[in-house]
């Protein structure tokens, strides 16, 4: 599947190899906030990064563990190159009738790991943002 996915007009695969530490944003464009955030988050801390980003009339869901990674040179090239990997997953919506709100979630099945990194993220947040111990990211 998600060789279709690529294939489709608009989606972007991005990858960019940085530290063994790597940030996955597998629903980008689909899940708000989720690509921006693993790029910022990936950017600020010389992590690896692997994206894949829906423009905005596109909401094909795939599951993560539906995607096989033989399926993109670029996944395979990031995966070989990590040693660990976070999921960012966002989500957002209305809260009142202006006050835009995103939430991402740090994925997988390491919780520690996802503690840990929300701690670290929390602190490297600026202004309002605020990241609880199960990796919940409120933006400002």
């Amino acid at each position: 599947m998600l060789g279709q996915l690529l294939a489709t007009p608009g989606v972007q695969e991005r990858c960019s190899l940085g530290s063994s530490f790597g940030f996955l944003a597998l629903h980008g464009g689909l899940e708000a906030g989720t690509a921006e955030i693993a790029q910022a988050a990936a950017a600020a801390s010389n992590a690896s990064i692997y994206a894949v980003v829906q423009p905005d009339d596109m909401r094909w869901h795939i599951p993560s563990h539906a995607l096989d990674p033989a399926e993109s040179e670029l996944f395979v090239a990031f995966l070989e190159h990590v040693d660990v990997a976070g999921s960012v997953h966002g989500f957002g919506g209305l809260r009142g009738d202006d006050d835009r709100w995103i939430t991402s979630l740090l994925g997988g099945s390491n919780r520690r790991l996802a503690a840990r990194l929300a701690a670290l993220l929390g602190e490297a947040l600026p202004g309002d943002a605020g990241v609880d111990a199960h990796g919940r990211i409120r933006a400002p």
